[in-house]
């Protein structure tokens, strides 16, 4: 099994290989997020929608986390917590559509990246056991 530093390195070198480690990092902290969020979001829709957004967000940003500063759980838990509440913040201030400002709606990467991280996590997610998390 691939370290989370080795799938980081084929996700930032764009291997063919980069959507397998992407699925499989998404896949090893799948529950780590989500469980996350449902203590965030009493609805688990929009628990599940916030953590898809984060995946996007962790695909986008994956240059800035740096293995040398700490544990990639560690960086995962901080963006996770940070999306979380920033969700929370726009949806305070009236924002009617949180979720998609989160991801960049106009950027035709976010989009891409929102369509394949919809799927991974959309798949681990019916894996997981029901009471996952909450």
């Amino acid at each position: 099994m691939k370290t989370d530093r080795e799938l980081i390195e084929q996700i930032r070198q764009g291997r063919e290989q980069a959507n397998r480690a992407y699925g499989e990092l998404v896949s090893r902290h799948a529950g780590t997020v989500l469980g996350l969020c449902r203590r965030y979001f009493q609805q688990s829709d929009e628990a599940e929608d916030v953590a898809q957004e984060i995946w996007i967000k962790v695909l986008e940003n994956i240059d800035q986390y740096d293995p040398e500063q700490g544990e990639f759980a560690a960086w995962l838990k901080t963006v996770a917590g940070n999306a979380c509440k920033d969700y929370l913040r726009k949806k305070k201030e009236g924002d009617s559509e949180p979720v998609e400002e989160m991801a960049g709606e106009g950027d035709p990467d976010a989009q891409w990246a929102r369509q394949e991280s919809h799927l991974l996590i959309q798949e681990v997610i019916a894996k997981m056991p029901p009471a996952w998390g909450s």
